[in-house]
């Protein structure tokens, strides 16, 4: 013991700088804490070789990868065959020979004189250790990726970790920079192998060592915590007193429409004053801020997120977007994360909570309560309304039998229900039974597809729209009978076509429509992945899930012409999916001037929080932002924000972006 706690960084640099001895080891993927795969990592002949494979709610990937790197750490040669996350196959490869590398993957193909390091499209977490091992190796600690990017190492912390029957080993975390928004955090042994990598959402730990992962999520989650609390007080502007927003175009989201030459006064965190430029004085000491030219707009909301990190609320903030519906989560770290936002010493939106309920299963959420008997699905919803939850999502492997049970506990306590449609049921026989909205433009959909309703907690609930909702009459009896039942009861529909258009249209080796107008600002890894495809495993089948795609924006349409209540949410983490949603929604036929009051006032109003929040008016809450545009006339112009401010705080988008690795805009 007293030698391992002697070993220094540059020991074990050195360690690092020999030749990798022969090693095998098995790991547990983690979900949510449970097992839900495995990786293998041995060392042979042919080079190290590693399986990895785990299973979400149907889906997940199942990749073997040979691998081989030269002294220097780099890779020389890599091939992995399998299935991804949509079981399409998988086959990369990387060499290099006579001082050129080559690759091929689902993102891309290409070749290149120039040293670096390739990184995995279909990369598990043993390639990241083994990206570390290289940086550790590299000048500066600093490596030019393939196809694109750069990485850097830092070192942040060490401690000792137990494993099987109390052995101890000295485990050093080191965050990787430059792949994704924030570091790529690993835990390392004294020889250099991966011990951990992940968070409390998902994480690959060597076997056996499963009883050192709080200890080392705590002490991993402090160091990161540090430096996120650092960023954020360098990106927020508090003013000392009153500040005014001066000869800005005001959108009124009552009216629909925008209010030129208009001053807005805000003091502390509250909107004191909005009057025209020629009533409004400016109080002494105020912050003036000009807004000729641009749009004010109230704080968006982003009715369907999950706020699974720090970095999420950054990127949210950036976008405009100061308010968000978290859609299931794990408590506790909702909790945290949702403190620190509203106390302001990290950088994000209010956040208002739905309590996911699942059933157990093999296709249960990897978040929320699991529920089976009436007793537990009371207690569920009894909990989240204790902890102030504003509401209830239910999920798909949830059992239709407790469905009604679930609806009347959250109606007893006060509580809206939403959700998927439990398999079993179609979204006709759910509303029936008392929901109150519907999530994903899909689970609308799948109405007209009873013959599978059995099987919609399985990843038939993405390929049974895909394949068939191009072929549906939208003019016909059932479906007009259906959208008049949603006007008619008040059903709240919450589409996220921007996650469908991922899904069904993207194809491999073409940016994912969702962020290709963005996708050169991103980082490396982030930017890679949107090039990997969607559900379509070939060209005829990509068509048909187009077809039926564009067939949701009609259905979307269709909604607003009835009357049906919906709102604007992502399924995602991030403004820029946030914009695109909006864009959907504008190319499918809607106003922009009524998809900026969904954004606005109406999803303040269908959350209860329209008096204090969704328009810019005397006594709210100062929650607005500056557009370098005007929405009204071109949706895109959501994506030129100049000014943000959230509860009375200034921050500039620029600023934020770069703290996330997100390049500037033109």
């Amino acid at each position: 013991m007293p030698f391992r706690r002697r070993i220094t960084y540059l020991g074990l640099l050195a360690s690092l700088c020999a030749a990798c001895p022969a090693m095998a080891h098995d790991y547990v993927y983690l979900s949510s804490g449970l097992p839900a795969g495995s990786m293998t990592v041995e060392d042979t002949k042919a080079g190290r070789v590693i399986t990895f494979r785990y299973d979400d709610r149907g889906r997940g990937a199942d990749l073997r990868e040979t691998v081989k790197v030269g002294d220097d750490g780099l890779v020389v040669d890599l091939s992995t065959k399998g299935v991804d996350y949509f079981k399409a196959p998988v086959a990369e490869r990387f060499a290099r020979a006579a001082g050129k590398a080559t690759w091929s993957s689902q993102a891309d193909a290409g070749e290149s004189p120039a040293p670096g390091m390739y990184r995995p499209f279909q990369a598990t977490p043993e390639d990241d250790a083994i990206l570390l091992r290289a940086l550790l190796k590299s000048p500066g600690q600093s490596l030019a990726l393939f196809p694109q990017g750069s990485a850097t190492a830092r070192k942040l912390l060490s401690a000792e970790a137990t494993g099987p029957g109390g052995q101890k080993t000295q485990a050093t975390l080191y965050a990787i920079d430059g792949l994704n928004y924030m570091p790529t955090a690993l835990w390392i042994d004294q020889t250099g192998d991966l011990l951990f990598a992940g968070e409390s959402w998902q994480g690959t730990i060597r076997k056996g060592w499963e009883a050192s992962i709080p200890a080392l999520l705590a002490d991993q989650e402090k160091a990161l915590l540090t430096s996120q609390l650092s960023t954020a007080k360098a990106l927020q502007r508090r003013s000392t007193g009153a500040v005014v927003l001066r000869n800005v175009n005001l959108f009124d989201p009552k009216t629909r429409s925008l209010r030129a030459g208009m001053t807005v006064v805000i003091n502390g965190n509250r909107i004191e004053d909005v009057l025209p430029v020629a009533e409004a004085s400016v109080p002494a000491g105020a912050r003036v801020i000009d807004g000729t030219g641009q749009t004010l707009l109230p704080g968006m909301w982003d009715m369907h997120a999950h706020i699974i990190q720090n970095f999420t609320g950054l990127l949210n903030i950036a976008g405009g977007v100061t308010s968000v519906r978290d859609m299931g989560n794990n408590i506790d770290s909702l909790a945290s994360i949702k403190a620190h936002f509203d106390k302001g010493d990290l950088v994000g939106p209010r956040i208002f909570s739905a309590g996911l309920i699942d059933g157990p299963g093999p296709y249960t959420a990897p978040i929320g309560l699991k529920v089976s008997t009436p007793a537990q699905t009371e207690a569920a919803i009894n909990r989240y309304a204790d902890l102030g939850y504003d509401q209830i999502k239910v999920y798909s492997s949830l059992d239709p039998a407790l469905l009604p049970v679930a609806i009347h506990a959250a109606h007893a306590r006060g509580l809206r229900v939403s959700g998927h449609i439990p398999a079993g049921l179609t979204a006709d026989q759910a509303i029936d039974e008392g929901l109150n909205e519907i999530q994903h433009i899909n689970m609308l959909l799948l109405n007209f597809m009873p013959d599978i309703k059995g099987t919609t907690n399985t990843l038939a609930r993405l390929t049974g729209p895909g394949e068939r909702s191009r072929t549906l009459d939208l003019s016909s009896p059932t479906v007009r009978a259906f959208i008049a039942k949603l006007k008619r009861d008040n059903i709240v529909c919450d589409p996220t076509v921007t996650i469908m258009e991922e899904w069904m249209t993207a194809e491999p080796r073409t940016a994912n429509p969702s962020v290709a107008s963005i996708v050169g600002r991103l980082p490396s890894s982030v930017a890679r992945a949107s090039y990997g495809g969607g559900l379509g495993k070939d060209p005829d089948q990509i068509k048909r899930y187009d077809a039926s795609f564009a067939k949701s924006l009609e259905l979307l349409l269709a909604l607003y012409k009835a009357g049906v209540s919906i709102v604007p949410g992502t399924d995602n983490a991030d403004g820029f999916h946030y914009h695109r949603e909006l864009e959907l929604w504008a190319k499918a036929g809607i106003p922009n001037a009524d998809i900026l009051y969904y954004a606005t006032l109406g999803s303040a109003s269908i959350n209860g929080h329209d008096k204090e929040l969704g328009s810019i008016e005397p006594g709210k809450l100062a929650d607005m932002v500056l557009i370098n545009g005007d929405p009204v006339k071109d949706i895109s112009d959501i994506r030129n924000a100049s000014l943000v401010i959230k509860d009375g705080n200034i921050f500039d988008p620029g600023s934020i972006y770069a703290a996330v690795a997100v390049k500037p805009g033109h």
